[in-house]
């Protein structure tokens, strides 16, 4: 498993840096997750925008955390409107608590049915019976006014319903979590990372739960844990395999009106192949996620380029799923960061697979890399093209499906490690490479300058209509960037859609003190979520 980015944080990105779905925009047949179509909590009309601030001291306790809400307007995410919430906001469960880390992950959601997106935040360092670091979530819903405490409620391993129990340090909903209609009923369930879980005596083998929603959203009746051990899951457990780790995601790949759930498993063994790693897809069904018939996708799926590699962590990233080729089945988009381009070692690439009334496949395979006719730059060696970062919208609103892919290790002239964004755009038949752009901290229009090391686009990457112009706009994480008084203290860049697609006019650059009040500390990486 490759290092993570900011590892004192013990981060990780899935889906996901927080992950949303629009249910109200998704048409049938083509459900996006993975921060595809951005949350609107008060129904007006305008997708909002939420940042987390995990790191951030609440009432004297040292990382305990918070999110901010920005809600969206014509002018974009509205700072005077903002809402912040942490477990010391009246009506939340739980109390802050030193690195408790409350905005670790988030994913957004419809999870009661009504017009209104919800929320699902992560504290995976919260104390549960006792348990320091077991890890838990809040659910807060939306409603006219905004998010509300009313319905507000706790989920975590003790949970009636939910499968296992809370354990010391398994940091329950670390590694991320993502929203999806896996029974296709109309509301969002969750699915849940846990790759520190123990399984069948093995260490930290990881595992994922899956939350059915009802009436007043996720719950623990008809929990569903999956892990290697599940009957049809592709196996064996093994230890430190982290199941779950670097991504996972949900989207309609087959046409049936449900939800699949996409997990990513880096450090996956293949054929005798020691962490060649794998994406596995299962099915949804009327009784949500099924583990029977799932599948995996390999290097050694027929139709999928390259051989297995040792370490080749194939998957290694957030997977993105939209119908790019406008056929009504959701295509999946997902990641083989050390792929070897034009002889460029670990250069990386993204790959299309195809949805179709069977599930996915690897027939018509398309794939994006920078040595692509009309990808800008050329590939390099340990670039890892798309770790981490994938998302999908329509940037340009001409009703079809857009990718952007984060490339955080990208250089950006002398600066080691800038990162840059890449933007696809569909064409019908799949996303282009000869109309892609590039957009880096060094780029006409954008603001700040590269730092060394900011990783712009590492695990952050969200988009959301935020001004309601029917174009969706693209906000950038940059959760190594430096300001000139202090050192990692992490920015979102917010570039907007038009006709022409993502453009630096009216681009926005947010940091803490941006925020009444804030102040920007050092190393308090601020947007950065799993």
């Amino acid at each position: 498993m490759r290092a993570r980015h900011y590892t004192a944080l013990i981060l990780v990105a899935s889906l996901g840096i927080g992950t949303s779905v629009d249910r109200s925009t998704t048409a049938a047949g083509a459900a996006t997750t993975g921060h595809d179509n951005g949350p609107d909590f008060n129904g007006d009309g305008y997708d909002d925008l939420v940042i987390a601030d995990r790191n951030h001291e609440v009432n004297g306790h040292s990382g305990a955390g918070q999110v901010w809400v920005l809600p969206g307007s014509r002018s974009g995410p509205s700072i005077p409107n903002r809402q912040m919430w942490s477990q010391l906001t009246f009506g939340v469960p739980g109390e802050p608590a030193v690195d408790e880390e409350f905005g670790a992950a988030w994913a957004t959601g419809n999870f009661n049915g009504d017009r209104f997106s919800d929320i699902a935040i992560c504290a995976p360092r919260d104390v549960v019976s006792g348990e320091t670091g077991a890890g838990g979530l809040v659910v807060l819903l939306g409603s006219a006014a905004g998010l509300t405490t009313t319905g507000a409620k706790a989920l975590h391993r003790n949970t009636p319903g939910v499968p296992g129990v809370a354990t010391t340090d398994e940091r329950w909903c670390d590694e991320g979590l993502v929203a999806g209609d896996f029974d296709g009923d109309g509301r969002d369930d969750l699915a849940i990372t846990s790759v520190w879980t123990d399984v069948n005596g093995r260490t930290d083998a990881g595992s994922v739960t899956v939350l059915r929603s009802g009436r007043s959203g996720p719950s623990g009746v008809g929990a569903l844990e999956i892990n290697q051990a599940s009957r049809g899951v592709f196996g064996p457990v093994q230890e430190n395999d982290y199941f779950g780790s670097f991504g996972i995601a949900a989207g309609d790949l087959n046409g049936d009106r449900r939800d699949e759930l996409v997990v990513v498993m880096d450090d996956l063994d293949v054929n005798g192949v020691t962490d060649a790693g794998g994406v596995f897809v299962f099915p949804g069904s009327a009784s949500g996620v099924k583990t029977l018939g799932s599948t995996v996708i390999t290097r050694a799926t027929a139709g999928v380029p390259g051989a297995l590699t040792e370490y080749g962590e194939f998957g290694a990233g957030r997977p993105a799923i939209a119908d790019w080729n406008k056929d009504g089945y959701g295509d999946l988009a997902i990641v083989d960061p050390e792929a070897t381009i034009g002889g460029a070692l670990e250069a990386g690439q993204v790959l299309i697979l195809r949805g179709s009334p069977r599930g996915v496949t690897a027939v018509g395979i398309s794939v994006l890399n920078q040595n692509r006719a009309g990808v800008p730059d050329t590939a390099e060696a340990d670039e890892w093209f798309g770790f981490e970062s994938l998302a999908t919208a329509d940037f340009n609103g001409d009703g079809r499906a857009d990718l952007a892919v984060g490339n955080p290790y990208e250089d950006i002239g002398a600066v080691v490690n800038a990162g840059a964004v890449f933007t696809f755009y569909g064409n019908g038949t799949t996303v282009a490479a000869f109309d892609s752009r590039m957009h880096h901290a060094d780029s006409s229009g954008m603001p700040g300058s590269p730092t060394t090391d900011g990783l712009l686009a590492g695990n952050l990457i969200w988009t959301g209509d935020y001004n309601g112009d029917g174009y969706a706009d693209l906000a950038l994480g940059c959760g190594g960037c430096d300001t000139m008084a202090a050192a990692n203290v992490g920015t979102v860049t917010i570039l907007r859609g038009s006709s022409g697609g993502i453009s630096t006019v009216g681009v926005r650059l947010l940091r803490r003190s941006s925020i009444p009040g804030e102040i920007d500390d050092p190393d308090a990486h601020f947007g950065v979520a799993a």
